[in-house]
């Protein structure tokens, strides 16, 4: 698999290589899957998933468990990862986690702080030096030792979630892996994906929403009442972040609605 420094879009099980002609469908894909890496991962049909290895990693970490290999979720969210995860779960030779990657932060709060500060950076230079510093430091390092702590019997580390590839970890990923690297293309009808996000939570909780009204308990703020954080906002960057690609004009995303936006 080759991954490209910004790039396409999967749509109808073909990757569109530019941006796409009218502004419609393709557009409001480009923006709400945020899919700025993607790899030759095959043309599956709804529901299925779709394999391939990383051939890219002229710097390969050497320090990783020897053998081990590392498989990523390439993925809109909402379509069977946690039900992938309990699968593969049951297998010795792989260490499952579903979102979580910090022994000492909880996944929502690994988004708040890691990931849309990713996104919030002005370049795409910025975003990719940031993402890699993120992959060598401390993502294969923490997947690394549950390999490590597992035994001789678990060489294959499984992060099922959709958030290192939604947020531009691709190429890092591959830098840093080189043939280690596994990613797994999984994909649900997208209507029934624009739904189910839909019903996560009101529209205030929607990604494109600048920051979300949440208790003080939940936002790590001092006192009591309510304090306004992007802690509560759905696990995808903004359709205006530097690194994605393939985007709605702002006069074409105001005029979309909710449901046109998840699409």
């Amino acid at each position: 698999m080759h991954f490209h420094r910004r790039v396409q879009i999967v749509g109808g099980g073909k990757y569109l290589n530019g941006p796409p002609g009218p502004r419609g469908i393709g557009a409001w894909r480009a923006a709400t899957t945020a899919a700025v890496v993607a790899g030759r991962l095959g043309a599956g049909g709804n529901g299925q998933m779709s394999t391939a290895s990383s051939q890219s990693g002229a710097s390969e970490d050497s320090s990783l468990p020897s053998g081990a290999v590392f498989a990523f979720v390439f993925s809109t969210g909402r379509c069977g990862t946690q039900h992938l995860a309990r699968v593969l779960g049951g297998a010795p030779e792989a260490v499952v986690t579903h979102e979580s990657e910090s022994p000492a932060l909880r996944p929502r709060d690994v988004v708040t702080r890691t990931y849309r500060r990713l996104a919030g950076l002005p370049t795409v230079a910025a975003h990719d030096a940031a993402a890699a510093r993120h992959v060598r430091r401390q993502l294969i390092p923490a997947l690394a030792a549950r390999l490590t702590a597992a035994g001789d019997v678990a060489h294959t580390a499984v992060y099922t979630g959709h958030v290192p590839l939604a947020y531009g970890l691709g190429p890092a990923l591959a830098d840093a892996l080189g043939t280690r690297l596994r990613v797994v293309r999984l994909r649900r009808e997208r209507l029934a994906t624009a739904l189910s996000l839909m019903a996560l939570g009101p529209p205030e909780e929607d990604a494109w929403t600048s920051d979300v009204a949440v208790p003080a308990v939940a936002a790590g703020l001092a006192g009591g009442g309510a304090g306004t954080s992007s802690r509560g906002l759905r696990w995808f960057p903004v359709p205006s972040a530097p690194f994605v690609a393939l985007r709605v004009e702002a006069p074409v995303w105001s005029r979309l609605n909710r449901f046109q936006r998840y699409l």
